[in-house]
């Protein structure tokens, strides 16, 4: 078996870099037959995968949530086994996976045999400029507060994880301005001021904040979550609950599954997806979920069903 390893060596404000040494004499270590390539900028791990070609079996992202954004919106990937080694600053898909960030014991998760076919995220925008595009998510994605907060902890450099996600969101929080937003399903139509709209494949996000607590990435649906305009205080005190996943029970939060849904605003608003800032300028959204899109390697997870496992 061939593995592929891309490396953004800048992920998890450069912790990436300084972990290669001990990823490679691991692997050769482990008489490992595998090709180790770093990226240089954004959008480099499709052109590599293009001039790799066909020849590896599996490709490894090295990095976060960022890396695997990328990865799952390159070309080609449906036929392959995608993995990751986490070393980002969030890291929550790699959480889906059953990873949880010590090098060598997800370095044995990785080479391992267990795969999964998994759900994808389905996403097409239009600006209020006119402009479309589209993309997958394997995570989550976020409008609104989340999104903002996912700008906000691009800009700062010095800390990781769950209080990286606190300290964005403390510092969105005091300049946060409501959007007058429509939500349509095939259930429910609904048009309010919403502080955050979370629509979860996987259960965390922001580094480990239960913001869809009861989402399963092979049940063929996408968790929403709805938080409706609420005063900053009432703010501090639900972040705590999503922490644990508490928050849903509030009566100011909105939870549904669903397969599709169409999201407009009357202003322009930010947008996430697996954190990666995709547009401040949304006007419109479409989402699908793409059931078991994709092939995941993974470390079993306690919410999916082992029947799935292929």
């Amino acid at each position: 078996m061939k593995y592929l390893f891309i490396a953004n060596p800048v992920a998890g404000r450069g912790k990436t870099k300084q972990l290669l040494t001990e990823v490679k004499n691991y692997l050769s270590s482990a008489d490992i037959n595998f090709k180790l390539v770093e990226t240089s900028k954004p959008g480099d791990i499709n052109q590599i995968l293009k001039n790799e070609k066909d020849e590896f079996d599996r490709i490894i992202v090295i990095g976060g949530d960022g890396t695997m954004h990328e990865l799952i919106n390159s070309e080609d990937i449906q036929n392959k086994i995608l993995g990751v080694l986490p070393t980002g600053s969030g890291n929550d898909f790699a959480f889906t996976l059953g990873l949880r960030k010590n090098i060598k014991k997800d370095l044995e998760t990785v080479l391992n045999k267990k795969t999964m076919s998994l759900d994808v995220g389905h996403a097409e925008v239009t600006e209020f400029s006119g402009r479309k595009f589209s993309f997958l998510f394997a995570n989550s994605l976020g409008i609104g507060f989340d999104a903002e907060v996912a700008d906000s902890v691009k800009k700062i450099k010095f800390i990781r994880g769950l209080f990286l996600y606190l300290l964005g969101v403390f510092t969105t929080l005091k300049n946060y301005q409501y959007r007058i937003i429509n939500i349509t399903t095939n259930e429910l139509n609904l048009r309010d001021k919403f502080f955050m709209i979370s629509i979860g494949n996987g259960q965390t996000a922001g580094g480990g904040f239960r913001l869809t607590p009861l989402a399963n990435p092979v049940d063929g649906l996408l968790d929403v979550c709805l938080v409706k305009k609420i005063s900053k205080l009432k703010v501090l005190r639900i972040l705590p609950l999503a922490i644990f996943g508490k928050h849903i029970k509030n009566k100011s939060v909105m939870y549904f599954k669903t397969d599709s849904l169409y999201i407009e605003s009357n202003n322009p608003i930010f947008i996430h997806a697996d954190g990666e800032i995709r547009t401040d300028q949304m006007k419109s959204l479409k989402v699908k979920l793409l059931n078991k899109y994709a092939h995941f390697i993974t470390n079993g997870v306690a919410y999916v069903d082992e029947k799935t496992r292929t």
